[in-house]
């Protein structure tokens, strides 16, 4: 009796250890997280006349819905692209909430439809660039909010 106690004391005691170490390491591993799009983002030493007068647009959560003031954004958009002989980076993101399937569709239908709205404009497709960033999992609501958006950047 004595001996079956010590066995299951010891798996305990290996158990406890195990899961202390992992725990442990689980803290200490470094957060990836994919850089937030914002406003002041950086402008690749593109001069400053060739900054784009928007360098994002936001979207509610799970839509790809164009909003009025997102409209308007891309209308300023298309005419300082009319101006300026620029190639655009066109990027859509989306949050960490629901699925990461359906948040990869997501982020790849918000940089198509930035994109055809760029196209009615006569924008040339071969100046824009269409891609869509993996979605992070563990951000705060705040980021989460950012990271519904498309952004654009002079390449």
């Amino acid at each position: 009796m004595l001996t079956l106690f010590l066995i299951v004391d010891g798996l305990f005691v290996v158990g406890l250890v195990w899961w202390l170490w992992t725990r442990r390491a689980r803290e200490n591993a470094p957060r990836t997280t994919t850089p937030i799009p914002s406003d002041t983002q950086e402008t690749h030493g593109a001069p400053a006349a060739l900054v784009p007068p928007v360098r994002r647009i936001g979207f509610e959560g799970n839509s790809a819905a164009l909003s009025p003031q997102a409209i308007a954004d891309l209308d300023a958009l298309a005419g300082w692209l009319k101006t300026n002989a620029v190639r655009l980076e066109v990027t859509g993101s989306a949050d960490d909430s629901g699925h990461l399937t359906r948040n990869r569709q997501l982020a790849q239908a918000r940089s198509a439809v930035a994109q055809r709205a760029l196209l009615a404009h006569g924008i040339a497709s071969d100046r824009l660039a269409v891609c869509a960033v993996e979605p992070v999992r563990g951000v705060t609501d705040r980021e989460r909010q950012a990271l519904r958006c498309v952004s654009f950047a002079v390449r």
